[in-house]
C-alpha cells in the first residue's frame, strides 16, 4: 500500500488508541475522585465524633474537679 494511503489511516488509529487512553484515564480519576470523596465523607463523621467526644471528657474532667474542690471546703479543719 502506497505511504499517502497507510499514513492518514495510521493516524486515525493513533487518534483513536489516545482518545481511548484518555477515556480511560478519565474514568480511573473519576473513580479516585469517588474513592476520595467517601473517604473524606467518613473522616469528617469521625472527626466530629471524636471532637464531641474529648468535649465530654473535657465537662466530666471539670466536674470532677469541682466536685474535688466542694469537698475539700467541707472538709473539716485539720483532716
Amino acid at each position: 500500500m502506497p505511504a499517502y494511503v497507510s499514513e492518514p489511516h495510521s493516524r486515525y488509529h493513533r487518534a483513536q488508541r489516545e482518545e481511548s487512553r484518555f477515556h480511560q484515564f478519565l474514568h480511573e480519576a473519576k473513580e479516585q475522585v469517588s474513592l476520595l470523596e467517601y473517604e473524606r465523607y467518613h473522616l469528617t463523621r469521625e472527626l466530629e465524633r471524636l471532637r464531641n467526644y474529648s468535649w465530654s471528657l473535657y465537662h466530666e474532667y471539670i466536674k470532677g474537679i469541682e466536685k474535688l474542690e466542694e469537698a475539700r471546703k467541707e472538709r473539716p479543719p485539720g483532716c
